[in-house]
């Protein structure tokens, strides 16, 4: 698992739109709708049916989010440019 975590940590990217959240990583792919169930001043409730790997709590500040994930760890993005 270490050695699929190191060379897979940092190439995953993640959009939202107004309609759908796609996760995308070299030869993998996951794309589907969502709806906002909550929110506050920095975090967002989602059902994400698709691709269902978090939580739904994502938490922004600034040009960073935090997805919890459900086997227990969190991801941290940042915006590109």
């Amino acid at each position: 698992m270490r050695a699929w975590l190191e060379q897979n940590l940092g190439k995953m990217t993640v959009e939202y739109t107004a309609t759908a959240v796609t996760a995308e990583m070299p030869g993998w792919k996951k794309s589907g709708p969502y709806t906002v169930l909550a929110e506050g001043e920095n975090w967002v409730d989602l059902d994400e049916p698709e691709p269902k790997a978090s939580t739904g709590r994502v938490w922004i500040e600034g040009d960073r989010m935090w997805v919890h994930v459900k086997v227990g760890f969190d991801e941290v993005f940042r915006r590109l440019p």
